[in-house]
């Protein structure tokens, strides 16, 4: 039987609203780790954010030069030592 922190590891946590502040994106990343979900996806230009807290390893997504959806990077987190 799944449970709810099975389900979390098969989800992804956005952080790409565009008004977001970095305190925003600092709650989004605390809030994935929280619940462990898979990923973090945010723009480009956030990540340093996360990075100044999180160990990230990350992937890039870019969309198409017509598409209307942002190019963003999904990042696993964890806790730097």
């Amino acid at each position: 039987m799944l449970t709810s922190k099975d389900v979390a590891k098969l989800l992804d946590h956005s952080t790409l609203q565009p008004y977001l502040t970095e305190a925003d994106i600092r709650r989004g990343c605390e809030l994935a780790l929280k619940y462990g979900t898979a990923t973090v996806c945010a723009q480009p230009q956030d990540m340093e954010i996360s990075a100044t807290n999180y160990s990230i390893t990350s992937t890039d997504f870019s969309s198409p030069p017509d598409s209307f959806l942002p190019s963003c990077k999904a990042s696993k987190l964890s806790r730097q030592s």
